[in-house]
């Protein structure tokens, strides 16, 4: 292998590392906003005295909590690769 071979290795290498560390930091915003959009949806749900639109808030608030985890998730694993590459 040639030292022009290892250069170019070694730059993929590096954008695939800014790549992933980019995909890690999308998730994590995601999951910023899901989180706040469950908390949104709590305070309102404490607000309104019809149980009906409490449940239908409080749901909501968990849906969007599972839907944060799940950001939470993906973000670990792409941070993960991210400090697989050189």
């Amino acid at each position: 292998m040639g030292s022009q071979q290892y250069r170019g290795e070694l730059e993929r290498k590096r954008k695939q590392r800014v790549d992933a560390e980019k995909k890690a930091g999308e998730y994590r915003n995601k999951e910023s906003k899901k989180r706040a959009e469950a908390d949104k949806a709590r305070q309102e749900a404490t607000k309104t005295k019809s149980a009906a639109t409490q449940k239908s808030k409080l749901s909501r608030a968990a849906q969007r909590d599972k839907e944060a985890a799940s950001a939470g998730s993906e973000a670990n694993k792409w941070q993960a690769k991210a400090s697989g590459y050189p």
